[in-house]
């Protein structure tokens, strides 16, 4: 699953929001918690205009 921001503006709101939400903070925490998941990497693509 891939999510496509307009710009990191938008990006930093919304993970912000993420942050913030306590059912977001108690899913993360009963994921981890499970023994389920675990963190493989994150990867933020950059496109770089060339002018």
């Amino acid at each position: 699953m891939s999510c496509i921001f307009p710009n990191f503006k938008a990006y930093g709101e919304c993970i912000d929001q993420l942050a913030a939400d306590s059912d977001f903070q108690a899913w993360t925490a009963n994921n981890v918690e499970s023994g389920l998941s675990s963190w493989v990497r994150s990867n933020i693509a950059r496109e770089v205009p060339l002018e």
